[in-house]
């Protein structure tokens, strides 16, 4: 059977066929190291790491070729398309704005009707013009009519109706602050209908979302002066909206609303710093690296090895009796009989055996009780007293530690994740509606309580880093 040796793959690119689970071997030939894999497999690997065929040698061995791979040279990909309007100019714009900084496929649809659409978590980014997201906390809501200019290009204002903006994403405003795209994750709703057929200057619109959309997807200097510009302007805006109805008020003789809106104001200050806050934690947050396993590789050819060393370090952790890996990127953990203890009685309640799921590619985790289901909270079933089964079962609610999930599975630290895991469930928040059902699943056989003097165990020195 015909093999490939490649050579120059990257760490990261190497742990991502890993986690896809194409076959290789890390092997040296030819002073070069490099992945052995077959020629059968090589369609995934280009899937996986998105490159393509560069240049081909012959080797030593007549069952082996030396290949070289090269990036994928990225596209402007048209999905639902249902405005009359020419799409190739959209697609023009999109190419030479977006493509060469960020270097990856760019998909573009636009809609001529009522359409939400759930956000898209594939690591491509996704534009969707005149639409809204759908989202857990918003509703579909239009505006009235569009301003005269957005962008400083005139509008068909009288023609159209606008989505309003949803709060759930990162806003695109133009210089009076009308806001005309929303930015979640790697989606960029296009809240006005800049592909109509009567909006004259939409693609000049286009490209002008486009350009401040790219400041937040590449981070840089000038993206944070922007935010800075933008959010200040803001503030102005609300600061004399308010003043306005401090006067109106003071008129009508009701001076004693005037602290309320005071402390309205404060709030929005407040408001507006946490913003900042926020938008400077995205433009920062740009590692995603597999620490450990990159480690490894440096010291050890042995890859395949390694990997299954941190495997069995997962087995040989506390409480922990099984795990299986499976081809879609999935975790399962296997525990032993959990208990927590109810802090207002102090007794101890068995949880059950658990199943925890690790989802990497969406870096999310649940919980599926092997044991049991009791009545909580709300009178609903739960897997644990902060694990749900109704709606998507297994979901807990984090707080949080949903953060610290994430970043241990951007991290592919499962290690970590299943100490946190395994935590989570033996604790309970009696002051919280959820936690305080604790009492309802049944008394542990065998009472017994760590002494608080009693130093940590390893796993749970580690959540305390956190």
């Amino acid at each position: 059977m015909l093999q490939y040796f490649i050579p120059g793959l990257t760490p990261e690119q190497v742990t991502a066929l890993a986690f896809a689970e194409i076959p290789f071997s890390l092997i040296e030939m030819d002073n070069e190291r490099g992945i052995l894999i077959d020629a059968d497999d090589f369609p995934g690997l280009c899937e996986v790491l998105h490159v393509i065929e560069d240049a081909e040698a012959i080797t030593n061995s007549p069952s082996i070729c030396h290949l070289t791979v090269k990036e994928k040279a990225p596209e402007v990909i048209v999905g639902d398309w249902t405005h009359p309007i020419d799409k190739e100019s959209f697609k023009q714009i999109t190419k030479e704005v977006l493509l060469s900084a960020l270097k990856q496929d760019v998909y573009i649809n636009a809609y001529n009707t009522i359409v939400r659409k759930q956000p898209v978590n594939d690591g491509f980014l996704h534009i969707f013009i005149w639409s809204s997201p759908t989202t857990d906390h918003n509703s579909y809501s239009r505006e009235k009519g569009c301003p005269e200019t957005i962008f400083g290009h005139s509008t068909s204002k009288d023609s159209w109706n606008l989505y309003a903006f949803s709060e759930e994403g990162i806003p695109i405003a133009d210089e009076n602050g009308y806001i005309a795209a929303e930015l979640i994750g790697k989606n960029l709703f296009i809240l006005a209908p800049i592909a109509a057929e009567d909006m004259k200057y939409g693609i000049d619109i286009y490209r002008s979302i486009l350009e401040r959309a790219l400041l937040l997807l590449a981070p840089s200097e000038q993206a944070k002066k922007y935010w800075d510009a933008y959010i200040k302007m803001q503030f102005v805006q609300d600061r004399e909206v308010l003043c306005e109805k401090v006067a109106e008020k003071a008129m009508l003789g009701t001076i004693k609303n005037i602290d309320r809106i005071t402390e309205m104001i404060r709030h929005a200050e407040e408001e507006v710093a946490h913003c900042r806050k926020k938008l400077e934690e995205c433009i920062q947050k740009n590692k995603h690296l597999a620490q450990e396993l990159k480690l490894l590789m440096r010291q050890d050819d042995n890859f395949d090895q390694m990997a299954c060393d941190i495997m069995n370090k997962i087995k040989c952790m506390p409480k922990v009796i099984g795990l299986e890996v499976s081809s879609d990127k999935v975790v399962n953990v296997y525990t032993e009989t959990l208990y927590c203890i109810d802090t207002r009685t102090d007794i101890l309640h068995e949880i059950g055996k658990m199943k925890i799921t690790f989802f990497m590619e969406k870096k999310e985790v649940r919980f599926y009780n092997l044991t049991r289901q009791i009545i909580g909270y709300q009178g609903n079933k739960c897997e644990a007293p902060h694990v749900y089964c109704s709606g998507r079962r297994g979901v807990a609610c984090l707080g949080n530690a949903e953060d610290t999930f994430a970043k241990l599975l951007r991290e592919y630290d499962i290690i970590s994740a299943t100490a946190l895991a395994i935590k989570f469930i033996e604790s309970a928040n009696v002051d919280d509606g959820a936690g305080e059902h604790i009492n309802r699943w049944p008394v542990a056989e065998k009472q017994e309580r760590r002494s608080e003097n009693e130093p940590l165990n390893a796993s749970e020195r580690q959540i305390m880093l956190f």
